[in-house]
């Protein structure tokens, strides 16, 4: 009777070895990627004498490309910040060069900035993503990012020419003339034969 438990639990026992083994292994889940981190940014945070035709360039720890949403440029106007550009994801290449053989991203604004302004930089939480769909974290207030950009350069100085005044001798001024209406130049001044109480002389035209 003993001996009959033991078989029965030994085959008991090999069967439930034999079921685990060959049972599939359950699927596992992905690793849950990171989203990007932002490594450089250009200008830099709170940059002075940025250039009027700089370009927004970025360097990530990974492939990025554009998903949604837009970045915005504002400018400081007084106390209050002013729209001066949006760039939208859909753009795409139009206004971004993603740099081969690198996570860097440039990207052109349409237009230059001006001189001597305060910029802020938005950009919407999903414009930037990974393969995995993990997006960049947003810029979502005017601190997160700002710069100023140059001062413009001095005006060119105008060089005016000495004004040279030129003497006539007396000996031709006032002296008689063939006819009225003669002309002739003399040190590079015009003189006129004019009529005067019935004689003609020389005057200055």
């Amino acid at each position: 009777m003993n001996r009959t438990i033991k078989h029965r639990n030994g085959v008991l026992a090999l069967a439930a070895a034999l079921v685990v083994a060959v049972a599939p292994l359950a699927p596992t889940s992905p690793a849950h990627a990171a989203p990007p981190v932002l490594l450089t940014r250009s200008p830099g945070h709170r940059a002075t004498g940025v250039a009027i035709d700089a370009n927004l360039e970025f360097t990530f720890d990974q492939a990025v490309s554009l998903d949604g949403g837009n970045i915005t440029i504002k400018k400081l106007v007084g106390s209050n910040w002013v729209i001066t550009e949006v760039l939208r994801a859909q753009d795409g290449l139009a206004v971004t060069t993603f740099v081969p053989g690198t996570f860097k991203v440039i990207i052109n604004p349409r237009t230059n900035f001006e001189y001597s302004t305060t910029y802020a930089i938005l950009i919407d939480g999903w414009y930037f993503k990974n393969t995995a769909g993990e997006a960049l974290p947003e810029f979502s207030s005017e601190g997160s990012w700002q710069f100023s950009t140059v001062a413009p350069p001095p005006a060119p100085t105008t060089t005016v020419a000495p004004t040279t005044t030129v003497l006539l001798p007396r000996a031709v001024v006032g002296t008689s003339c063939p006819r009225a209406g003669a002309t002739r130049r003399v040190r590079a001044t015009r003189l006129v034969c004019r009529a005067s109480g019935g004689t003609t002389t020389w005057r200055r035209g």
